[in-house]
């Protein structure tokens, strides 16, 4: 410091800070408390604790600076001042591909559009966008991602042989989640993790050890970074990696890098908070996103990907999405960053124009969870007479039950009308084609499910 203002900040001892978020707080909130000279600066999002911690530190150093110059301590309010945030603040981005989130599958799916770009000859036109203050996200804390059979990996260090059984893995998977899980999503996985292990050690400079067991599975799936605590007995590496997360940085610092050799750009510290549609509302086009001095964006884009994460840290979330459906408790603890808010999940429910759709599950009566859900009406398909006779009587029940809940009946179209669960169980426990009897999207999963547990 010197008479009347802090002139640098130095930061000696980081003790036990995790490195790349202690970084962050170093690279970008160190800068805003001297160019501000006032500590009331926000704390950068994904690093909050350490920023915490530098403006406690910060406000330790200056109140003995006082003290040594004979100051009074109420001095220290000066260097307390409120920012002002750029609430006019407004820019237009127009590109072809915007990525919302900079986790391991943001940061993959920027790079793979920005090659497929580049290797069609056409100028690299992709934006990602963080809400924190650094890349990497979760993934850039943990050690054991999985990969299937990468081709080139165990060609190099497996004499060409599988590491899994594939097709093993993929009917444990199936059962362990019985039903519970999207089939083609499992699929994706099993099918290509092995192309994206190969693409980014071979291409991007990441280090995988082999895959081992995980736990009490028979698998060898989990394939942990190598770091220089977690390595391949054997092996000569040509680096030092240094202790786990800074390992891990280091290859999405490699990613990013090539990311933006090619053309990539990306910003940090900017939330999105919504879509942008067409006229129709039918198609989006991009979206809005808000930087951390105040400045509102608009990106207009071809495609928007959203890799933002799931929503544990939103507890509302999590109560109705996890706790209300399946009874699961939703005070589980948090490792890593508590910044996966679900906050573009919920736009995208609302903004598309679902938000007052629910899949619950219960058990008891329909008319009691109506009027717990504050339902006014009730709607229900009739085929036939015969179902009108029967849906007629229930319908009468549940007015007996809450008679400010009314049941609408609605017809089903000629060429449904045979169509019932049971007879759609029926085909297709023995093997029978379902098509047309069930929408496209549920076939898959209908017959596997039906065909494992033969009913």
């Amino acid at each position: 410091v010197d008479e009347t203002s802090i002139v640098s900040i130095t930061v000696n001892d980081p003790n036990r800070e995790t490195a790349n978020i202690f970084q962050a707080a170093v690279d970008l909130l160190i800068p805003r408390i001297v160019e501000n000279q006032s500590l009331s600066v926000d704390a950068v999002c994904g690093a909050t604790s350490s920023s915490n911690g530098i403006k406690a530190a910060v406000a330790d150093a200056l109140t003995q600076a006082l003290s040594a110059a004979g100051t009074d301590a109420s001095a220290l309010d000066n260097f307390y001042k409120p920012i002002e945030k750029n609430a006019a603040a407004h820019e237009t981005i127009n590109v072809d591909v915007v990525v919302v989130g900079m986790g391991a599958a943001g940061c993959a799916a920027a790079m793979s559009v920005a090659e497929e770009q580049a290797a069609n000859g056409t100028e690299v036109s992709v934006l990602a966008i963080e809400q924190a203050g650094l890349y990497g996200g979760t993934s850039s804390l943990t050690g054991s991602p999985m990969g299937v059979n990468p081709t080139e990996y165990k060609t190099e260090y497996n004499g060409g042989e599988d590491y899994v059984d594939a097709e093993a893995f993929r009917q444990d998977w199936y059962a362990y989640a019985d039903g519970d899980a999207k089939t083609e999503m499992i699929d994706l996985f099993i099918d290509n993790s092995g192309d994206t292990v190969d693409w980014l050690v071979y291409d991007h400079g990441f280090w995988f050890c082999q895959p081992r067991k995980e736990k009490e599975t028979e698998f060898r799936v989990c394939m942990d970074f190598v770091f220089d605590g977690k390595k391949e007995k054997g092996y000569e590496y040509p680096r030092a990696f240094g202790n786990r997360v800074e390992a891990v940085s280091s290859y999405f610092d490699q990613l990013v890098a090539d990311y933006t050799a090619l053309g990539g750009r990306y910003m940090l510290e900017t939330k999105g908070t919504g879509y942008l549609t067409d006229e129709t509302g039918s198609k989006v086009t991009g979206v809005r996103a808000i930087g951390s001095d105040g400045t509102e964006y608009t990106i207009n884009a071809g495609a928007v990907i959203i890799a933002t994460g799931g929503f544990a840290a939103n507890k509302n979330m999590m109560e109705r999405y996890v706790t209300e459906p399946t009874g699961v408790a939703t005070s589980w603890p948090i490792f890593g960053y508590t910044i996966n808010d679900g906050a573009m999940i919920e736009a995208a429910i609302s903004e598309r124009g679902v938000s007052n759709i629910d899949v619950v599950s219960f058990a008891g009566l329909t008319a009691e969870l109506a009027y717990i859900k504050s339902c006014g009406v009730i709607v229900r398909g009739i085929r036939s007479a015969a179902d009108y006779e029967y849906e007629s009587a229930i319908a009468a029940v549940n007015a007996h039950l809450a008679e400010d809940i009314d049941t609408v009946f609605i017809p089903s179209r000629p060429e449904h009308s045979f169509i019932s669960s049971s007879v759609v169980r029926e085909i297709a426990a023995f093997n029978g084609d379902i098509k047309g009897l069930v929408p496209n999207v549920n076939i898959n999963s209908i017959e596997e499910r039906l065909c494992k547990h033969g009913k």
